[in-house]
């Protein structure tokens, strides 16, 4: 793909915006790490968009073949496209379009973390991997915190949403009732 105009490219810049992506309930996962994390995660992406070239990488063959053999769509961009659908100022050349997982509250829950009026992607991201290696069961942010899906947050993160039980955007009314189930 090396038009700007190509719809799966307009697709995937609409991913961007908060609205776009809980209506399409789809996220931007770039880079190698983060994409090969989901895939070991047994998430699958919709979209694998990747420059010529990363083709070249050992990493990212096995990526490739994992995302190839589990039916997902793979498109190769120009290295401008590719820029254009990124977040970051110096794209790494792989990009998926992953689907979100709904929110499960585990049971037995022991250990949840609610994050309320956070404003820092970064620090949203880093919460997120502390979270992770600290055994926290749930994650679930309330509205007005920073959105847990944006590439800045997923970036950050580093692969933590792939491992962790998330509920996102929920009203204090929300959070009451999944902390007193």
């Amino acid at each position: 793909i090396t038009s700007p105009a190509n719809e799966q490219v307009k697709y995937v810049r609409s991913l961007h915006r908060r609205r776009c992506r809980y209506r399409e309930r789809r996220f931007i996962a770039e880079g190698l790490r983060t994409v090969e994390e989901a895939l070991l995660a047994g998430i699958q992406p919709v979209f694998l968009f990747h420059t010529p070239a990363i083709l070249q990488t050992s990493r990212f063959q096995s990526i490739l073949s994992l995302a190839a053999g589990r039916g997902t769509i793979i498109k190769t961009v120009s290295e401008p496209v590719m820029k254009l659908m990124a977040d970051t100022v110096t794209p790494s050349g792989v990009l998926a379009v992953l689907p979100m997982r709904e929110c499960t509250i585990p049971s037995p829950l022991a250990w949840i973390l609610v994050i309320d009026a956070l404003r820092d992607p970064g620090n949203l991201g880093t919460i997120l991997r502390s979270a992770l290696a600290a055994g926290i069961e749930l994650v679930i942010t309330s509205i007005g915190t920073v959105d847990i899906y944006s590439p800045k947050v997923v970036r950050a993160a580093m692969g933590a949403h792939f491992h962790l039980n998330l509920c996102a955007n929920q009203d204090w009314s929300a959070i009451g009732r999944i902390l007193s189930a």
